[in-house]
């Protein structure tokens, strides 16, 4: 990251979304540690995530719970803000009754 040292970067959803993707489904790398990874690099400064308390409820449940990490977004609006979400997924529906 020397790099990128002493500037500001934005992560932007869609990118967020394909790297978690990328890292699970090509690289076969445990939720629990693109969790754990993701977690910590959010923590320096000089990273800025959009609805930082979303995404990191999301990677939370992400690391724990056998889901994709779209749902896990899903549920993560769902605490956080309150949002009312309607699904067909079994598993999401059974972590939002929860």
């Amino acid at each position: 990251m020397t790099c990128y040292e002493g500037k500001q970067n934005r992560t932007i959803g869609k990118s967020l979304l394909q790297l978690i993707y990328v890292l699970e489904k090509v690289y076969n790398v445990a939720n629990a540690e693109i969790s754990d990874t993701l977690l910590e690099l959010f923590k320096y400064d000089n990273i800025d995530v959009d609805d930082i308390e979303i995404v990191e409820e999301a990677l939370i449940l992400f690391g724990r719970r056998r889901l994709d990490f779209v749902d896990a977004l899903l549920y993560a609006y769902h605490k956080v803000k309150g949002y009312e979400v309607y699904t067909f997924d079994k598993k999401l529906n059974k972590v939002l009754e929860e």
